[in-house]
């Protein structure tokens, strides 16, 4: 799969970072998409997706192969293969890895609780909401690119932004 992937490249820059970004988190990935979908098939799809999206979005993503990189591979596997489960009209949640460093630091204003606490309000959030926080605050991406990204509209990225904030000024109260 991956002479395919790089068959779709031209720049040789490009295809020595996708190559190095299968060859070290394919398998991630794959369990990512597992984890959500229950169904190895459906991940396989999942992956080549995700994969794909890479590939065309090579040049505005910045991987550094950090926890960072493998947390924003997470996001974008995790909401493809919800993607994939409502095309198939199925309704399941798989936990999505957050980097708890990042996020406690993008939330600044939430000194008051410990980066646990913080951890642990997102990962109770819905799976939506938690990948427009993690593009938005961790990576900063700005709205529009959330929405390109994540394949929505720019209006409901800022419906997710602005529901997280709610949930979490319960929080600092």
């Amino acid at each position: 799969m991956l002479a395919f992937y790089l068959s779709m490249i031209d720049n040789e820059e490009s295809k020595n970072l996708v190559e190095r970004i299968y060859n070290t988190y394919e398998r991630f990935m794959f369990s990512v998409a597992y984890n959500v979908t229950k169904n190895k098939t459906d991940s396989e799809d999942i992956v080549h997706d995700a994969m794909m999206w890479i590939i065309n979005n090579i040049d505005r993503i910045e991987v550094d192969f950090s926890k960072k990189t493998k947390a924003l591979l997470a996001t974008i596997v995790s909401h493809k293969a919800i993607d994939s489960i409502r095309a198939n009209k199925k309704i399941q949640y798989g936990d999505i890895i957050e980097n708890e460093t990042e996020i406690f630091n993008c939330f600044g204003a939430l000194n008051k609780i410990s980066s646990i606490e913080v951890k642990e309000i997102i990962s109770n959030m819905p799976r939506d909401v938690k990948n427009v926080i993690n593009l938005r605050f961790v990576y900063g991406y700005s709205a529009s690119q959330t929405a390109e990204m994540l394949d929505m509209d720019e209006n409901a990225v800022y419906y997710r932004t602005e529901k997280a904030r709610k949930i979490l000024k319960q929080y600092l109260r």
